[in-house]
């Protein structure tokens, strides 16, 4: 995936995600596959619930947590990536 702050990605709707302690796991019901996110993940899940843009999500975690802009949004695009490949999300 090519980074694109203005992208919008949105759940699939036969997702389903739970939040328990620090990590978010996700359900694809027609799968049947199970995917764990770690809490940066996790944060990142509930931007794209509550349809927010690649770079307002960004932003919003780069206020929270100390690390580089650069390795944010590697991380950002490793984990989006994973999730459309997966197709978790649209």
């Amino acid at each position: 995936m090519t980074w694109d702050p203005d992208a919008r990605l949105a759940p699939v709707d036969r997702v389903r995600a739970r939040r328990v302690a620090d990590e978010t796991i996700l359900l694809h019901l027609d799968q049947g596959s199970y995917y764990a996110l770690n809490e940066v993940g996790a944060e990142l899940w509930e931007g794209l619930e509550e349809g927010r843009t690649l770079g307002e999500i960004m932003a919003r975690l780069l206020d929270r947590y100390e690390v580089e802009d650069e390795t944010l949004r590697e991380d950002l695009e490793r984990v989006v990536g994973e999730l459309l490949e997966r197709d978790l999300v649209v």
